[in-house]
């Protein structure tokens, strides 16, 4: 699993067998709290923060981590669970995707404000700031944020 030169041997190739599947996905969502688990290995993986705790990325840890990574793996994971949105609601399923949605906006948080561009003056910039990471992550999410808006608008 932690091996990912192989992605189509391993078995983390089977989460889009597992996690489109409506009854599955729901029943991991509310059991096993799936949305909150894959969220939190998601931070887990981009370890690399400042004082406030926002994620900060360097040249090489955006490479590892958008290129090659588990983490690319794991947006799509997200993709997958929230696909199919529910036509009914549990207070189980309520709850977890409540703690899902916890979960993915301290990832936001841990977004606002990282690596920022700002304009030099007095002085020449020697290496330009690493800003491919934190827009490529941005962009990633972005379907993943009006997959959630879908689901808070089914209840």
């Amino acid at each position: 699993m932690e091996d990912d030169h192989e992605r189509v041997v391993s078995v983390t190739s089977l989460s889009v067998q597992l996690f489109t599947v409506p009854t599955m996905a729901r029943m991991l969502m509310v059991e096993e709290n799936l949305m909150t688990t894959i969220i939190r290995t998601f931070v887990d993986h981009l370890r690399h923060r400042d004082l406030q705790g926002r994620f900060q990325f360097d040249r090489y840890t955006a490479q590892q981590a958008f290129k090659f990574g588990r983490v690319q793996s794991l947006i799509g994971d997200l993709k997958y669970v929230l696909i199919s949105r529910p036509s009914e609601w549990s207070d189980q399923l309520r709850h977890k995707f409540l703690e899902g949605l916890d979960a993915f906006l301290e990832l936001l948080k841990c977004m606002q404000g990282m690596d920022p561009v700002v304009r030099q003056v007095g002085q020449h910039i020697e290496m330009e700031p690493e800003w491919e990471a934190a827009f490529t992550l941005q962009m990633k999410l972005t379907h993943i944020i009006s997959m959630i808006q879908e689901w808070c608008s089914t209840d």
